[in-house]
């Protein structure tokens, strides 16, 4: 059994989110879909995944708030982050590591990318 099992992806962009739940579940995942900052805890709470996959910039505020009220929920502490954007600055990318992300992948990426960095973070848990 791998050691992520459940992922949350909170992306809003509806058609990106819908592919990587598609894609995510025929890699064996169970996989929960949210679109904005708001109610994204409660559905974290609700959902306990092992990793959550963040967009950085989202039409309701940025991921890097929603990393921060992740890391302060007991409960939610240790799921694994990975940030998504297209911005590829090392400063942003490392912004995204200091507000608790875990990994980061600039968009767009290939699913052999995503695998991938799963696979790494899957390592780290183990």
């Amino acid at each position: 059994m791998a050691a992520i099992e459940r992922i949350l992806v909170v992306d809003d962009d509806r058609d990106i989110a819908g592919l990587l739940e598609l894609k995510l579940s025929t890699l064996g995942y169970k996989v929960a879909v949210h679109h904005r900052t708001l109610g994204d805890l409660e559905r974290a709470r609700e959902y306990g995944p092992q990793l959550i996959l963040l967009d950085v910039m989202l039409a309701d505020g940025l991921g890097f708030q929603v990393a921060r009220e992740l890391r302060k929920e007991p409960a939610l502490y240790q799921s694994q982050i990975l940030f998504q954007s297209v911005v590829s600055d090392v400063r942003e990318i490392s912004h995204a590591y200091a507000e608790g992300g875990d990994g980061y992948l600039t968009k767009p990426y290939t699913m052999d990318a995503l695998s991938q960095a799963l696979q790494r973070m899957e390592s780290e848990i183990e």
